[in-house]
C-alpha cells in the first residue's frame, strides 16, 4: 500500500481503513511518508528545503523507529533530492520514489 493515495483502489482504500483503525502506528508511518512525496511539489528550492526539514523534525520525533531511520538515511540525500527541484528533474522522483518503497516496505 505504498502508493499515492489517490492511485489506490477502492479496494486498497477499505483495506488502508483497516488497517488504520487496527494499526495506528502503520497508518502514522504510511502517511509520514505520503507527506514526504509532496515535497516533489513544491516550485522552488527554497520551498522544497524547507518542507523537508519540517517533515525531518516531525518524523525524528515520532516514536516510529523505522521512520526515524528512513528520515535520517533521507537526511544524507537532502541536496540531492532538493536538485531534482531545482533542475526540475521531476521524472527522478518515480526512481527515489521507487527506492523510498522499498526501504520503508520493510517498515511494515
Amino acid at each position: 500500500m505504498l502508493k499515492k493515495s489517490e492511485n489506490l483502489t477502492d479496494k486498497q482504500k477499505a483495506k488502508f481503513m483497516e488497517i488504520n483503525q487496527a494499526n495506528l502506528l502503520t497508518s502514522r508511518a504510511w502517511k509520514m511518508r505520503e507527506n514526504f512525496m509532496e515535497i516533489f511539489e513544491k516550485q522552488t528550492t527554497e520551498e522544497a528545503s524547507l518542507f523537508f526539514d519540517s517533515w525531518y523534525e516531525n518524523v525524528v520525533k515520532s516514536n516510529i523507529a523505522p521512520m526515524k531511520k528512513a528520515a535520517k538515511t533521507l537526511k544524507h540525500y537532502k541536496q540531492g533530492i532538493i536538485n531534482i527541484i531545482k533542475y526540475d528533474l521531476r521524472s527522478e522522483e518515480r526512481r527515489v520514489g521507487k527506492e523510498c518503497r522499498s526501504r520503508w516496505s520493510r517498515c511494515h
